[in-house]
């Protein structure tokens, strides 16, 4: 019993080097990224798209299911919908799930599982968890649990760790919409 805990205890502290903080999960990365509605006996597909994450901020490029571009910066959430030729600013208080998640001020602790795990400590009224899966020093995948008790996946796929310039220029064909 004894050896099995020491090997069980020096797994944990080897997993710990490899990544040494959370935060390098969240370095500068561009990755595809599926986000899913967890449901009873099915995942429903919420969107899919390109993601590029930087200093707090991201730019978001759905495909599917509308053509729309969303930028996450330092107060204000940019939605360009490229159907409809409109972009909608929402300044300061605006609810973006992303945006709450991708945050690199945020604290974890490690949690136990197959892979490398975290959960977010997050003082926000409408997120009850966040869970940070890694795998092969990589982020993989993140578990939301919002406070009506639904259950997003988001799995990022061929990530990779790149710097990106994260900014926002309206096209002059699109009409501006502004949401204080």
């Amino acid at each position: 019993m004894v050896p099995e805990k020491f090997y069980s205890l020096l797994i944990l502290f080897l997993s710990f080097e490899v990544v040494s903080d959370i935060v390098e999960l969240f370095d500068p990365f561009t990755a595809e990224i599926n986000i899913e509605k967890k449901e009873y006996y099915s995942n429903q597909t919420i969107s899919q798209g390109l993601i590029s994450f930087q200093d707090n901020k991201f730019v978001y490029q759905l495909n599917d299911p509308m053509n729309q571009t969303i930028y996450g910066l330092k107060d204000q959430l940019i939605v360009q919908d490229n159907d409809f030729k409109q972009v909608m600013i929402y300044n300061n208080n605006y609810n973006f799930l992303l945006s709450k998640v991708f945050d690199k001020e945020l604290t974890y602790t490690p949690i136990s599982c197959p892979e490398m795990c975290f959960k977010a400590i997050i003082n926000d009224e409408s997120i009850k968890t966040s869970t940070v899966t890694a795998v092969n020093n990589k982020l993989a995948s993140m578990q939301i649990v919002d406070n009506q008790n639904q259950v997003f996946l988001i799995k990022f796929s061929n990530l990779v760790y790149e710097s990106t310039n994260i900014s926002y220029v309206a096209p002059n064909d699109y009409q501006v919409i502004r949401n204080d």
